[in-house]
């Protein structure tokens, strides 16, 4: 009885919606497909270097994101960058990415199509495109340089977000070129998770909770509300919301640079529970400074650190709330485009388990 009553509620919702894919016209994409990623994703010191070489080299190293990366509203930057040579570059005008690309050389190679089918190839696939080209065309390559809502390829809960102009997705990412309030506030919606997970293919659980793929052949699918109501009001909520979002990363970022500049002379990384840092409290953070660091914060310091924990952990506790108490809100005006009941309300937020606020 109760699937019945999922699928009549589903039903209900796409009745009242318009395919995702008609929406944007179509302009659902993925990240790029080097074909080599060990090549052609470099670090921050390997980017500095071949900028420092030759400045011209700015022009086609772009900062990049992993799906991992995009998080809810927000995204989680690792320092990475693309080499995007794409189809048809004059690689002689960057000397510097060619000759840093040849060390790649026998890898970066198109396997030629006449090659013996049980003969052993050492670079990649069969295809129109130069040993230092990106292997696939990327021909919407102009929609990276523009604002896009993105979201990973696989993940157990929503995890969308506006992603700034000229930052690159791999191919774990997707995009939709776009600046739309409403449409990212709705696809971050329970409403939406809730449809994801009728349409899409669930992957297992992780953490407890159900991973779904949210590739181009389901979010396609995906309905998007016809009505005008609330609309305002929603895309409010989520420019809020993401402002919120990422002033927490920030204030995450900065105390993990702090933690690491401080009190690690040799700055190694930071485990799970550092990263964190405002899970613990202060007795927990110097027996983790001591697990990682191998020393105790000095005595002298102890007081100031203490005090500056408490207050990071105030304020990542206000933002949090604040997320909380907006994303209620907006979920509340996307269940009112959709004429839900109550009963409905209660069912689709106990088929979607994962809590608002979530980092």
């Amino acid at each position: 009885q109760l699937d019945d009553t999922k699928r009549k509620l589903f039903d209900k919702i796409l009745a009242q919606g318009e395919s995702l894919e008609n929406v944007v016209n179509g302009k659902i994409y993925y990240g790029v497909k080097t074909g080599l990623n060990e090549a052609f994703i470099i670090d921050h010191t390997t980017r500095n270097r071949l900028i420092t070489e030759d400045p011209n080299n700015q022009a086609i190293i772009k900062p990049m994101l992993r799906g991992a990366d995009l998080r809810p509203w927000y995204q989680a930057f690792q320092g990475e960058y693309l080499i995007f040579t794409r189809r048809g570059i004059d690689i002689d005008q960057y000397p510097v990415i060619k000759q840093y690309l040849d060390t790649y050389r026998q890898q970066l190679e198109p396997k030629p199509n006449d090659w013996p089918t049980k003969k052993h190839w050492a670079g990649r696939k069969a295809g129109s495109y130069r040993w230092y080209e990106i292997q696939d065309s990327v021909d919407y390559y102009s929609a990276f340089d523009e604002q896009k809502i993105s979201w990973p390829d696989i993940t157990k809960r929503p995890r969308f977000s506006f992603t700034k102009p000229n930052i690159f997705l791999n191919n774990t990412g997707y995009l939709i070129p776009s600046n739309d309030g409403f449409l990212l506030g709705y696809l971050q919606s329970r409403v939406t998770w809730f449809t994801i997970s009728k349409i899409s293919i669930a992957l297992g659980e992780r953490a407890g909770l159900e991973r779904y793929r949210l590739v181009y052949q389901y979010m396609s699918e995906v309905p998007i509300p016809l009505a005008e109501f609330n609309r305002d009001e929603i895309e409010k909520l989520a420019l809020t919301i993401t402002q919120a979002a990422q002033t927490r990363y920030q204030l995450h970022e900065e105390t993990r640079h702090r933690i690491i500049t401080d009190l690690d002379p040799e700055n190694h990384a930071l485990n799970n529970a550092l990263t964190a840092w405002w899970d613990l409290n202060f007795v927990k953070f110097r027996a983790e400074i001591k697990k990682v660091f191998k020393r105790d914060i000095p005595l002298k310091e102890r007081h100031e650190w203490e005090l500056y924990l408490a207050d990071a952990q105030h304020q990542h506790q206000q933002l949090t709330a604040q997320i909380i108490t907006q994303e209620t809100q907006l979920n509340a005006h996307v269940y009112k485009l959709f004429h839900l009941t109550p009963e409905e309300i209660h069912l689709i937020e106990q088929s979607t388990k994962y809590n608002y606020g979530e980092v």
